[in-house]
């Protein structure tokens, strides 16, 4: 969908527009000449947060509606526990969706999601976290994306000085060298970005994911 007033660009649309696409496990079928590749991801995915309720719509430190691409298959996502049972909740699948979700949506899509579930009591987090093959990234959500980029820095940054065997310092001049400013989405409440090193880096400094 594109709505008037939503996504990045909301304040030029005029109309809500919803579209309707045919899609495999390969493709996604934008018109006769032209397709996308299908690449499933979890919009949703977080816990209670440690003191209220929060709408599934809006993501925060519990995760929640982080819109991430990197939450995919094979990824490991790490989520704080604030409440006794976590309840985790995990939900929103696109069949494809860009970083920053600009647009306001990604390709919204039923379906299944199987998760192997494990409490990790060895690793210091207070935000979101999430690893794939390649990389490792804080997910941090604010207002704005400016306090959202620093606080996704900070909190990779503290990440690996808890978890590791580095300093604070060492660990800034490791950001600058190899970590990736990214952003997840600017549609919700709060948007979400996120901070990004790669994981052979962390095996290297002793954090034993």
């Amino acid at each position: 969908m594109c709505v008037p007033n939503e996504g990045l660009l909301g304040d030029i649309i005029k109309k809500s527009v919803t579209k309707f696409y045919s899609f495999d496990d390969e493709k996604i079928t934008i018109n006769d000449n032209l397709t996308i590749k299908t690449e499933p991801m979890i919009g949703v995915i977080g816990v209670a947060p440690a003191e209220g309720e929060v709408e599934t719509l809006s993501p925060g430190d519990h995760g929640g509606n982080m819109d991430t691409t990197l939450i995919r298959e094979g990824s490991t996502v790490y989520l704080p526990v604030n409440v006794k049972g976590a309840f985790l909740g995990v939900g929103d699948l696109h069949a494809a969706m860009g970083d920053g979700e600009s647009w306001y949506m990604g390709l919204e899509v039923s379906g299944e999601v199987e998760l192997d579930i494990s409490v990790r009591k060895d690793l210091k987090l207070d935000i979101p976290f999430v690893k794939t093959e390649e990389k490792f990234a804080s997910l941090a959500s604010e207002l704005g994306t400016d306090d959202a980029l620093k606080k996704a820095m900070l909190k990779l940054l503290n990440f690996m000085v808890d978890n590791g065997n580095i300093d604070f310092e060492t660990a800034g001049f490791i950001s600058s060298l190899c970590g990736n400013l990214e952003i997840s989405q600017v549609v919700d409440p709060l948007k979400t970005v996120r901070m990004s090193i790669p994981t052979y880096v962390l095996e290297q400094i002793g954090v034993k994911l």
